[in-house]
């Protein structure tokens, strides 16, 4: 039986768009324990990229720290698949290797301190990203405990219709219930959902970042999908709605996005070769 996953990912372009915060207005928690502070801020960069200070966050994930100039060497455990994984970043060429791969515009040097973006280190060994009032919010995916009950396949074209629509109703009940309005679904964030979720399988990988169409809010711009604010919630091995929307609810982050007041509509997609979701909420 595989494992279930899930994540989150949630973003306003209230908070992109404004102007840069202070160091000490960009609280970052990593398991609810407060990471930055006047000695080692964080910063909103000219890209409108959270930036850290590399040793800060690399110690606090429990990360294998070292130093060899000019590169400073990250190794540690991705938290979904417990695979070990190397994060090479170059001061002196501004450049960040993961396993060997590059990634660019993720580096950046003040004050002759290493910055990394934040989400492309904490995205890379597993863990998952969420805004919330201001504040950035670092956590382990969360992995339901393993049943012995057998996996279910499905057919691929009614069934993947029927489900999407079911986790609407599932959520909306969810949402009435503490007064909010029902979310829409949009078809063409639909769509793109679906895609999202299907590119996961596809490609091997469990994350908001695609290294096709890069991140959700990349991605919807991609497809053509207008929005004021944004965020998604990720699943993997849930085989039915009520599992998955029962695990995203039992999770606060997942839960504050589908109980969010800021979304007015809701794109789902379900692939069911491994029981990939994709929730995408937009308002418009």
């Amino acid at each position: 039986m595989k494992h279930k996953k899930l994540t989150i990912l949630c973003l306003s372009f209230l908070l992109l768009c404004s102007s840069l915060f202070a160091a000490s207005s960009i609280p970052i928690y990593i398991e609810g324990k407060l990471i930055n502070s006047s000695s080692t801020p964080a910063y909103i960069s000219s890209t409108q990229r959270t930036m850290i200070p590399v040793r800060a966050v690399g110690e606090v994930l429990g990360l294998q720290v070292d130093w060899k100039s000019p590169e400073v060497i990250l190794t540690g455990k991705h938290q979904s698949t417990q695979k070990m994984l190397t994060v090479r970043i170059n001061s002196k060429t501004q450049s960040l290797w993961v396993n060997g791969k590059l990634l660019t515009q993720c580096i950046e040097i003040k004050d002759g301190r290493s910055y990394i973006t934040l989400r492309v280190l904490a995205e890379a060994f597993g863990y998952s990203v969420d805004w919330k009032n201001k504040s950035v919010y670092i956590t382990k995916p969360l992995t339901p405990p393993v049943t012995n009950k057998p996996e279910i396949n499905e057919p691929t074209t009614n069934t993947q219709t029927s489900f999407e629509d079911q986790v609407l109703a599932l959520v909306n009940k969810e949402r009435i219930a503490v007064g909010l309005t029902s979310l829409t679904m949009d078809e063409s964030l639909r769509n793109v959902a679906r895609i999202k979720s299907t590119d996961m399988r596809t490609n091997g990988y469990f994350s908001h970042t695609s290294p096709t169409y890069g991140s959700p809010f990349d991605m919807m711009k991609q497809f053509g999908i207008s929005y004021t604010a944004a965020g998604e919630n990720i699943a993997q091995g849930y085989a039915t709605p009520e599992a998955v929307v029962k695990g995203w609810m039992n999770s606060s982050g997942h839960r504050a996005n589908i109980l969010s007041s800021n979304f007015t509509h809701i794109g789902i997609g379900y692939d069911n070769n491994g029981h990939y979701w994709t929730q995408m909420f937009i308002k418009k």
